[in-house]
């Protein structure tokens, strides 16, 4: 910050910049909106700037009347003295007055933050406070969806797995699916089965983008996961009527599913002497009811 200093405090984690009066307040742009409430202007006025340490910004730029004589702190709120102005808030003599800055709340922050669309501010102020994580998560949701609404579904979607506890992950999937971002959607797709937070549904619509997409080792590497986390039936399922047999018939295998397996290798991959083979390995409790109904 250029120009000459009358004065440089500390006040909490902020340094407290004071510019000698002037007649004329052109002041110091600030990098957002004040979130410190001040006096009115007059005339001559000294600048006030308040510089955020731990974020790297100045959170507020103002002027105060006339000179400033002191600065000091109490009651969480900062209080600047000064001579030859109007009485704003508290008079100690004829010719001194006292200024008081003071803090907004968490939330009044946030939300001016969130008015100018600073929300990655919002995030690194909500970090060095060490607000919850739920908290936190909520603030990067608003900034994916605001992401989204500008048409950045790249940026969007790495906001929205940073978030994925705290989203609704059908609201999501529902507005990436309405823009066809397909490549998008199998991200969080797969991040919600990697979380275990994923439904029949969710693997239902991750194996059709895949087969969409008609990217076989993405599928393969998913049924093959050694945890599968998913729907076994809905993805052999999916599977057969995406054309996918080997897939299905894998999966069928893999889960014991002998009726299934079978069904396979018969009726869509037409393996008769794969299929007697199989059948021949079975223990004599699995192989009555192959190819019957159980009761």
């Amino acid at each position: 910050m250029a120009g000459r200093k009358s004065a440089v405090s500390l006040f909490k984690d902020y340094i407290v910049v004071i510019s000698p009066p002037t007649t004329e307040s052109k002041g110091i742009r600030s990098s957002l909106p004040n979130i410190l409430i001040r006096g009115p202007d007059a005339t001559e006025q000294s600048k006030v700037s308040v510089l955020d340490i731990h974020n790297k910004f100045i959170i507020h730029s103002g002027s105060v009347t006339g000179g400033v004589k002191e600065v000091f702190s109490s009651w969480g709120n900062l209080y600047l003295v000064t001579t030859d102005g109007e009485v704003t808030s508290m008079q100690l003599k004829s010719n001194k007055q006292i200024n008081e800055l003071t803090e907004k709340d968490m939330p009044t922050k946030l939300d001016i933050l969130y008015s100018r669309n600073l929300h990655q501010l919002a995030i690194q102020f909500a970090e060095s406070a060490n607000l919850p994580n739920e908290q936190i998560n909520g603030i990067v949701a608003q900034y994916a969806d605001y992401l989204f609404s500008r048409g950045e579904y790249d940026s969007a979607i790495h906001q929205y797995l940073r978030a994925i506890d705290t989203i609704n992950p059908s609201e999501v999937i529902r507005k990436f699916l309405d823009v066809q971002r397909i490549a998008n959607l199998v991200q969080i797709l797969e991040e919600l089965h990697a979380q275990k937070l994923a439904n029949a549904d969710h693997t239902t619509l991750l194996l059709n983008c895949y087969a969409r997409l008609k990217n076989v080792d993405q599928l393969e590497k998913f049924i093959k996961m050694e945890s599968g986390e998913f729907d076994v039936d809905t993805a052999i399922q999916v599977c057969r009527q995406g054309r996918y047999y080997e897939q299905a018939a894998f999966l069928a295998q893999k889960y014991a599913e002998h009726d299934t397996y079978i069904s396979i290798l018969v009726e869509n991959l037409k393996q008769y002497s794969r299929a007697l083979k199989y059948i021949k390995q079975l223990p004599p409790s699995e192989v009555l009811p192959v190819g019957t109904e159980r009761g």
